[in-house]
């Protein structure tokens, strides 16, 4: 749709120009055209009222296929957003005798236009920006008021180009041209059916102005004026242009622009009528929606989800968090030099009544931790405990810097799957720290059961070589000497600890709860036995390991008997896997409500979290301690 309504020929104009003030005016009705710079469902259209009014959005009815539409915005020429012009104004040598009279006429339409965006451009062998889009009167009156500098050539086409480029980086709802010039294209690189299609891309309008001569020929400039939905003026002498552009100035003063959203389906054709008080007849036209194509629903992409979420903005506040408190605690490691002397240890041998004095305080806090929580405690051991489970599982690498790691992965993981997916799925930024956890128990597991295995053997060790006249403390070297790992290195920390002044049954209560061996409690008890009372250590030490294997025989009886209960636990909890799994591999569309909404996300998330319960609850209950 090109233009409805609008019918403007050189005579009415002129007509219009040269009418008395009171006269009537040509035309009861108004105009309608498209205007440009709105993308379906905006619709935007210019109303040109024949005489001045202030319309509002109360005054105007817009109804598409006979439905009023609800959210029409009117917007004056001069309103942000509304409605700009370009005075195109010919700069060339030809334009000598008429180029001051030209100059007057463009302040005549300035004068007219209060308050609208105008933008001045000259041409002559190129175009020459004299003024951008602008509201500020003196500004304009200040390039108004001084005559361009003329030169050779007069390239009409390339200049209108050059007014399309500004209009398209305005911003403006709708644009109009006016165009000056007293001769045809001469020399422009854009050829005139270029830049008329570049016009009708913007839908603006040229309004022309010729200024006649012997030579001069209207048929360039009419061709415009008439393919954009413009009018063409002829002025016969200089002094003519002023009464025109006075004319173009009020006819374009009273431009409106109309805004809605439309809500017509794709490639629907629609029939559109708009109504203004005061005026009996609406102008109606019809427009054609565009179609969608083959294309599917718009989709935003995954890093504008991934930027948008809410999950990534949870995640810079918590690495800002992070930061912060890793700067605080650095300025305090430094303002106390724990870290300096940390690093200054590994290369000086520290004094015996130093090295003393920090492994006595370091087994008075682990042996606090024995008490009525200490079963608290081993449980929730991704919190508490870490570190000694680090250290127990031989990991060579730092278990601080394994744990940072673990929290940055799992920062980077909850923000692209609650993108990719759903928010819901950011929960899939605990996988990183759940999987460290259970590597890291385990390992240290592995090692306990390991030590628990080699303990009867190594108390064997340790009573012949209380028989051979050794001291407790002589015969746990023995141990350490003779054992396999990882009891040498448990039995190695418990001599070393003797030698340090600590109490043979303090140490080995250490090494208990370090190994949550509970056979060790009882040598333990034994050494503590020994150093008050005395007595037979070799012969109570049968007995202990006598206990300690038939305690062992009765764990390999439970754990038999409670095979099918674990093994239940996995079954149990791996039938839904498998059966979603199935499900993906047979028919995927079938898990779509599952995956693909909100409720069905809920509710894999609550399966998923009953699962694991599940499971867990199974192995508590088979999990049967002696």
């Amino acid at each position: 749709m090109r233009r409805a309504g609008l019918t403007v020929a050189i005579a009415a104009l002129v007509a219009a120009i040269g009418a008395p003030a009171g006269g009537a005016a040509a035309s009861p009705q108004f105009d309608v055209i498209e205007g440009g710079g709105a993308l379906f469902p905006d619709r935007a259209y210019v109303v040109t009222l024949p005489s001045r009014k202030d319309l509002t959005s109360d005054d105007v009815t817009v109804t598409e296929d006979g439905k009023p539409i609800g959210n029409l915005v009117v917007q004056s020429a001069a309103s942000a957003g509304g409605i700009g012009t370009v005075l195109l104004i010919d700069a060339s040598n030809s334009m000598q005798d008429s180029i001051g009279a030209a100059m007057a006429a463009a302040r005549t339409f300035a004068t007219r236009n209060p308050g609208q965006p105008l933008s001045v451009v000259f041409f002559s062998t190129r175009p020459r920006i004299a003024l951008g889009f602008s509201t500020d009167r003196k500004q304009i009156a200040a390039v108004l008021s001084r005559n361009p500098k003329l030169t050779e050539g007069t390239r009409i086409h390339d200049a209108l180009a050059a007014a399309v480029a500004q209009i398209r980086g305005s911003g403006l709802g709708a644009a109009r041209i006016v165009l000056l010039s007293d001769g045809d294209d001469v020399g422009s690189v854009t050829s005139l059916d270029s830049a008329l299609s570049q016009l009708a891309a913007e839908r603006v309008r040229v309004f022309t102005v010729g200024i006649e001569s012997s030579d001069f020929s209207s048929t360039g400039l009419e061709r415009i004026a008439d393919t954009t939905g413009g009018a063409y003026a002829a002025a016969t002498t200089a002094s003519s242009l002023t009464p025109i552009y006075g004319q173009l100035g009020f006819r374009l003063g009273n431009e409106y622009l109309l805004r809605y959203d439309s809500l017509a389906r794709p490639d629907e054709q629609v029939e559109v009528a708009v109504s203004i008080d005061g005026f009996a007849t609406p102008v109606s036209f019809t427009y054609t929606t565009p179609a969608t194509g083959t294309g599917g629903p718009y989709q935003r992409s995954f890093m504008a989800d991934l930027l948008q979420s809410w999950v990534l903005l949870a995640v810079v506040i918590v690495l800002i968090a992070g930061l912060v408190f890793l700067a605080v605690e650095t300025l305090l490691n430094l303002r106390g030099n724990r870290r300096l002397r940390v690093r200054l240890g590994e290369f000086v041998t520290m004094p015996e009544e130093q090295r003393a004095a920090e492994r006595r305080r370091q087994v008075d806090q682990l042996l606090a931790a024995v008490g009525d929580n200490k079963q608290r405690r081993r449980n929730w051991r991704l919190v508490e405990g870490y570190a000694e489970d680090a250290d127990v599982g031989r990991i060579e690498h730092d278990p601080k810097l394994l744990l940072w790691l673990a929290i940055g992965a799992g920062l980077l993981i909850a923000p692209l799957a609650g993108a990719a997916v759903r928010p819901f799925w950011a929960v899939f930024g605990l996988v990183p720290l759940l999987v460290l956890n259970v590597f890291i128990r385990g390992r240290a597991r592995k090692v306990r059961d390991e030590y628990g295995d080699q303990l009867p053997e190594n108390l064997d060790v340790l009573a012949s070589a209380l028989r051979a006249g050794h001291s407790l403390a002589g015969a746990l070297g023995v141990v350490a000497d003779e054992a396999a790992e990882p009891s040498r290195s448990e039995f190695t920390r418990v001599v070393n600890d003797e030698q340090l002044g600590i109490p043979l049954d303090e140490a080995l209560e250490v090494t208990a709860k370090r190994m949550q061996n509970p056979d060790t409690d009882q040598v333990a008890v034994l050494a503590l036995l020994q150093r008050e009372a005395g007595g037979n250590t070799a012969e109570v030490l049968d007995q202990v390991i006598a206990n300690i294997r038939e305690r062992m025989d009765l764990r390999r009886l439970v754990r038999v008997q409670t095979a099918q209960g674990r093994f239940s636990s996995w079954v149990v909890s791996g039938i839904p896997v498998a059966i979603v799994a199935f499900i993906a591999l047979i028919s995927p569309d079938y898990l779509d409500p599952l995956l693909h909404t909100s409720g069905g996300q809920v509710a894999a998330l609550l399966a998923v979290a009953c699962v694991v319960a599940g499971f867990f609850v199974i192995r508590r209950i088979v999990a049967i301690e002696l």
